[in-house]
């Protein structure tokens, strides 16, 4: 299933066997029997194949083999000096890259069969997903359909995953080494984000709506997404007392953030953010509290949630639905 194109060769793999092959010098109908190699780092089935810079990757479903012209006869490829990764790949469509790195959904050669997210430096693999994305992973049923592609905005170099089957869809900002995820509104329904595929074209970054087939601008400064509102969510680390066993009383939290976004009209004029509390690891939530962020050109407004009670375990929810910027400018102050 797998193609590469390299200095004038089209590389594939033979299905469920560790055999690479190569056509003719730009001769894509020509392919000798004779021409030929097997991926021999591990005994594993071949998966995919691709081609970047001056390499060739052979991905296997353990390992991951890295090779180079070397402009041998026949089979002109060989492997590179330590060019074997303890990686496999555990999704086809998985694999990404941009100018950074290149990324994909492993899977591991020990304990074999672990699934987790990978990103690749110089030949120099790195586990990116941290243990509560693993673990989230690993309760999916199928995740050989994962699909994923990489793009690079404002200095940001991102990896999206997405897992059709579980209808979830992961983020990961390599300039900040921080995940998020990202969900849209499709019938009414909160579901995986609808960006399935992306290119640049033209000078925009383009994504295509596995729902609708629709292709659209993925821009900055738009605050709904095909029309429906965007909803923006973040959920604090937890904050807790234990060696003490002590209550945590919360008097005030100031949200610091840039103010005075609100819209000229409609949805937003008074634009809000909503604030809740949990008390037992997110399991169940407080009822939401309401703050303004500032009517358009207010800007000196404070974004302040006051009597917010006392528990021995905190997690805060901060949210906004409504269709104005939000930029955060520093860490919530809490008294």
């Amino acid at each position: 299933e797998a193609v590469a194109f390299k200095d004038g060769f089209f590389f594939t793999v033979d299905p469920n066997s560790q055999v690479g092959r190569s056509c003719g010098l730009y001769d894509g109908t020509s392919w000798d029997a004779l021409d030929f190699a097997s991926a021999e780092g591990d005994p594993d089935p071949l998966v995919s194949v691709d081609a970047s810079d001056e390499n060739v990757w052979w991905y296997g479903r353990v390992t991951t083999e890295i090779t180079y012209n070397a402009g041998l006869e026949g089979f002109p490829l060989q492997r590179r000096t330590g060019g074997v990764l303890n990686f496999g790949l555990a999704a086809s469509k998985s694999l990404a890259q941009n100018n950074q790195a290149r990324f994909f959904l492993a899977r591991t050669t020990a304990p074999q069969g672990e699934r987790v997210i990978v990103m690749v430096n110089d030949f120099t693999p790195t586990i990116i997903s941290p243990r509560g994305l693993n673990e989230e992973i690993a309760k999916f049923t199928t995740v050989s359909d994962a699909e994923g592609f990489a793009y690079m905005r404002e200095g940001h170099s991102f990896y999206v995953i997405t897992f059709p089957s579980a209808g979830r869809t992961f983020v990961y900002d390599a300039s900040e080494q921080l995940w998020h995820e990202r969900s849209s509104v499709v019938s009414d329904a909160d579901v995986r984000w609808r960006s399935r595929a992306y290119a640049y074209f033209n000078g925009f970054h383009m994504v295509g709506d596995y729902s609708s087939g629709k292709i659209y601008k993925l821009k900055t400064g738009v605050y709904t997404e095909a029309g429906a509102t965007i909803k923006r969510r973040i959920v604090t680390p937890e904050e807790s007392d234990q060696e003490n066993g002590n209550r945590i009383s919360v008097t005030r939290i100031e949200v610091p953030m840039k103010t005075g976004v609100g819209a000229l009209s409609g949805q937003g004029v008074d634009p809000k953010m909503s604030l809740r509390v949990s008390h037992d690891g997110v399991k169940t939530w407080q009822k939401y509290r309401e703050a303004s962020m500032g009517a358009l050109g207010d800007y000196e407004h404070k974004v302040i949630f006051r009597r917010l009670g006392s528990g021995y375990r905190w997690n805060v929810e901060l949210s906004v639905s409504d269709p104005v910027e939000t930029k955060f400018t520093g860490p919530m102050m809490v008294e």
